[in-house]
């Protein structure tokens, strides 16, 4: 009944003469009505009888009649391809979440579990039907990792911490070079580590044609000796953030495989991944998993780039040749 009334919103709306356009309808039927009928959907839904579900199903129809301007002959299937609300996409969208999930994930266990429900009520596991018609080629799937790290496990490692800085001490930009200069090499010494790894990753017009790179150092800042150098081509199509993070992902496998006695300062001069990092944001998942796994902890050093030596310039040059 309140999605039935609200579609009188998109009655007012579809004039002939100088009604609204179908796709500004389509939002003000999804934010009024269709959100009314999916509110809490899962835990209803599924306990629905098809009698009750096919109310659900006439109220959504005349939504979508009136947002299209179909005759009320028009074929349910056609009407929801004119109208762009593809049938069951919840369903087939729960059911393939499902199937990326670890084996024992609650969810993958009730997509692969053969018990049927006691009252016979149908689920998105049943209304999927569109997953199993899709040929071979489209079934191999990537694995989806979990968005979050357990809220249980905090940024204290077994022995030590990790720390993110995101910016220096000083004038930043706004300084000339040698200043810049100065306060990036003193900004990096201040942390008194035996080894700095550098990393960097770009793409060409920051769309395609990636590449990363990490450098292992050690010695003072200001003169530096480079103990080895990782180089990984990237994806065809991509962005500098990706391969900003594939290269801080090539410097924690590093640290994971040679197991350092003491802490590793890792210097990027990607803001943006580094607040990703610290704000626990999802696209930096992977790259905190793997900061989990480092014996002795890591610190995170944003840099400028103004002040990189000429072998540092050297690395970025072949960078772009291998991304070429």
């Amino acid at each position: 009944m309140k999605a039935s009334s609200r579609c009188r919103v998109l009655a007012c709306l579809a004039s002939k003469e100088w009604g609204w356009q179908k796709n500004t309808m389509k939002m003000v039927y999804i934010s009024l009505i269709r959100s009314c009928l999916d509110f809490a959907a899962p835990a209803w839904q599924p306990w629905l009888s098809a009698t009750r579900f096919q109310n659900l199903e006439v109220t959504q129809n005349k939504a979508l009649r009136i947002m299209t301007g179909q005759a009320k002959t028009t074929p349910v299937e056609a009407l929801r391809a004119e109208a762009g609300v593809c049938s069951n996409r919840l369903c087939v969208k729960a059911q393939e979440k499902a199937a990326r999930l670890l084996a024992d994930h609650p969810k993958n266990l009730a997509l692969c579990s053969s018990n049927q429900h006691r009252l016979q009520r149908s689920s998105w596991r049943e209304q999927a039907s569109l997953l199993d018609s899709l040929p071979s080629e489209m079934k191999d799937r990537q694995p989806m990792s979990l968005l979050q790290i357990p809220p249980w496990i905090s940024r204290a490692g077994p022995a030590g911490t990790w720390c993110v800085y995101t910016d220096i001490q000083g004038n930043g930009r706004d300084g000339d070079y040698e200043v810049l200069k100065n306060e990036t090499l003193r900004c990096i010494e201040s942390h008194k580590l035996v080894l700095t790894l550098y990393t960097d990753g770009s793409a060409s017009d920051g769309t395609f044609n990636g590449g990363a790179a990490m450098v292992i150092t050690s010695g003072p800042a200001d003169s530096l000796t480079i103990v080895d150098v990782w180089k990984r081509r990237g994806s065809l199509l991509t962005s500098s953030f990706e391969e900003e993070k594939e290269a801080m992902s090539m410097a924690l496998e590093w640290i994971i495989s040679n197991e350092p006695e003491d802490r590793i300062l890792i210097c990027s001069d990607s803001q943006s991944l580094l607040k990703a990092i610290e704000n626990d944001s999802e696209e930096t998942c992977e790259v905190r998993a793997k900061v989990l796994q480092v014996k002795n902890g890591v610190i995170f050093q944003w840099f400028l780039d103004t002040w990189t030596s000429q072998e540092m310039k050297q690395l970025t040059r072949r960078l772009r040749k291998l991304q070429q």
